[in-house]
């Protein structure tokens, strides 16, 4: 009687270690199935790089809720941290209380063959307004390290900003009617066709609150095609991202590449390598500060015979910020570059 009371004791403990023990791994398989979880960082802070087919029926694993709560919203006199010519630590930077800077009303030009700023923004390719009426001075200005502005590497960097109202048109389109708002450059010459293989690289220092407000939707670049925009990158709530769209709109993938702690208040390096194709071998490689952080194939530029870049501040259904007006974002880019190796476009970090 005694041998049995004890086995039975004995048997009750090893029940409730392997309950623990099957607890444990539940909590563990479910946290990791989270399709709203931030990317794994491995040590030094970047997200591993993934692989993605540009297919409907294969879209990226990893997807981002446009449910998250808005962050905080962005204040005009909010300090932007600034960085010395030439260095990326950050200091504070509070904005001068009077503007200073050349309007971006003029096309600027690669170092071949043009004098803008001695190839000091941009080098490669051209750039001109994207939509010209209602574009402000304000919307785009060149700006100088002499002044207190910050800027990735030499003397000048581009200071863009949206206020409440600012909307753009053309002769095709008009965001003042389509729940938009925006500055943005578009590049004006030596576009890109099918089977052109590029390196291209930005640099973009964005303030400590997330320019994205509520379910609105805010860019900070995109590939568009003459019949679809494909390739953006885009500010999300928990950091800094990218979408891809088939040529109907409808998601292919889409990711935060960056988190927060990383991406606000520093520069940030994009690197983009990109062979355009309408057929299956496609290929856009997307590099953070250096790393390789996701790699698409497939084609990405179905039905379309042109891509161009376009770059600044663009925000898509404004109505959707769950605020009363829309926040004033500023957003700062330097080292606006397109060659045909990496060695011609990277940055020394």
């Amino acid at each position: 009687m005694g041998c049995a009371l004890v086995n039975r004791k004995v048997g009750m403990r090893h029940l409730i270690v392997l309950g623990i023990v099957l607890l444990m791994a539940t909590i563990v398989s479910c946290s990791s199935d989270d399709p709203a979880a931030t990317p794994s960082e491995p040590a030094d802070g970047s997200p591993e790089p993934t692989v993605a087919f540009l297919s409907r029926q294969t879209p990226s694993a990893a997807t981002v809720s446009t449910a998250d709560a808005p962050e905080p919203t962005v204040n005009v006199a909010e300090a932007i941290p600034a960085v010395a010519s030439g260095s990326l630590a950050a200091t504070n930077f509070i904005e001068p209380g009077t503007l200073i800077g050349t309007p971006c009303t003029s096309p600027m030009g690669p170092t071949l063959g043009d004098d803008t700023l001695g190839g000091d923004l941009v080098q490669g390719w051209a750039f001109t307004t994207k939509h010209e009426v209602g574009f402000a001075d304000h919307g785009c200005l060149r700006v100088s390290a002499s002044d207190g502005y910050p800027t990735r590497s030499g003397s000048h960097s581009l200071r863009f900003e949206v206020r409440s109202g600012d909307c753009n048109a053309n002769s095709g389109w008009d965001d003042c009617t389509t729940d938009r708002s925006r500055h943005e450059l578009t590049q004006s010459d030596l576009h890109q066709y099918d089977g052109d293989e590029y390196w291209y690289t930005w640099s973009v220092l964005l303030p400590e609150s997330p320019l994205k407000q509520g379910d609105s939707i805010t860019f900070l670049g995109q590939f568009n095609s003459d019949n679809a925009a494909r390739f953006y990158i885009e500010d999300f709530p928990t950091g800094l991202g990218f979408r891809f769209n088939d040529r109907n709109y409808e998601f292919i993938g889409r990711d935060v590449l960056i988190a927060n702690e990383h991406v606000r208040g520093v520069w940030t390096d994009i690197l983009i390598h990109a062979i355009w194709s309408t057929v299956d071998n496609g290929l856009i490689e997307i590099h953070i500060n250096g790393d390789l952080v996701k790699t698409l194939i497939g084609p990405n530029m179905d039905g379309a015979t042109l891509v161009t870049f376009d770059f600044g501040i663009y925000n898509a259904f404004i109505s959707d910020c769950e605020c009363e007006v829309m926040p004033t974002q500023v957003a700062y880019f330097d080292e606006i570059h397109r060659g045909q190796t990496r060695q011609e476009v990277e940055l020394q970090r």
